[in-house]
């Protein structure tokens, strides 16, 4: 191949037609060629791949023009190019899930920093629909935070679906999944957890000022509605997630809602409820 850079206009020495920057007006060179699992080829900068990403070799080392073959599909490997532009993100909110879920596995392969937090962002989002596959992209990278979230939503999910999804990864992750199932229901913490819901509202309203009582009322009953599963699964949801869409569907006064963020009486049913869930933690197994 040539050592100059493919430019709009040129072709390869083998006589194909050189790929174009996907990025409109992009102005640094083209020195190298990702071909995706598909075929389609793609135009791609040595000094950006290396700025954005810690998994392609340096810039000085890309010696002419070198075309390399890439195992994701030509969808994700446009995004993945996108995001490795000085230029607007790519918007990734309304994906279609699975499209999602490999477009963040392939951030992760190349360690590419500005998507890393937003496609686990995504993946938080999905975790009421999809916990099994957001657990695993969690435990997968380490992403402790995210993990202990959606495990929660796991617990019930048939033994066979986490095997299915999970069984290509590290064997540790299921183990530790199904030891923590089987110590979960040995503690009976789903069926503490329910009693725990009424007996903290009622520690907490003795911090409850005569005023606010009404409104108090209405609000906790509203995330005792959540946190029992009336909209989501019971316990798995964190109360904190709770009592932020109980304050989004009821009108509050300033002083009511000053209270039910800073007050002691939220601190005190949340420290009753979270006490129990830190009683059975991947962290055991894994």
């Amino acid at each position: 191949m040539s050592s100059a850079s493919i430019n709009e206009t040129s072709t390869q020495s083998d006589g194909t037609a050189a790929p174009i920057c996907i990025v409109p007006s992009c102005a640094h060179p083209i020195n190298l060629v990702l071909r995706a699992s598909d075929g389609k080829r793609f135009a791609a900068h040595a000094e950006l791949l290396d700025l954005y990403s810690s998994c392609f070799p340096p810039a000085e080392c890309v010696q002419g023009i070198e075309e390399t073959d890439l195992s994701e599909s030509a969808e994700i490997l446009d995004m993945l190019l996108r995001f490795m532009h000085p230029h607007p993100q790519p918007d990734i909110t309304n994906l279609p899930r699975p499209t999602l879920e490999d477009l963040a596995e392939a951030v992760e392969k190349y360690q590419i920093y500005p998507a890393m937090q937003v496609c686990k962002n995504e993946m938080r989002r999905t975790v009421y629909d999809r916990p099994v596959e957001v657990l695993k992209y969690s435990m997968k990278h380490s992403y402790k935070d995210l993990r202990d979230e959606a495990v929660f939503y796991t617990v019930e999910t048939p033994i066979e679906i986490v095997w299915n999804i999970m069984k290509d990864s590290n064997p540790i992750f299921f183990c530790a999944w199904t030891l923590f199932c089987h110590k979960l229901r040995e503690k009976n913490l789903q069926g503490r957890y329910e009693q725990a819901v009424n007996a903290g509202r009622d520690q907490a309203n003795r911090h409850v000022v005569p005023a606010c009582s009404d409104h108090w009322r209405r609000f906790s009953d509203r995330v005792i509605d959540l946190l029992r599963g009336r909209h989501w699964k019971p316990f798995y949801v964190s109360f904190d997630l709770a009592a932020e869409h109980a304050r989004l569907n009821l009108d509050y006064c300033h002083r009511c809602s000053h209270r039910e963020r800073e007050d002691s009486a939220l601190a005190i049913w949340r420290r009753s409820l979270d006490a129990l869930r830190r009683e059975v933690s991947l962290d055991d197994w894994y």
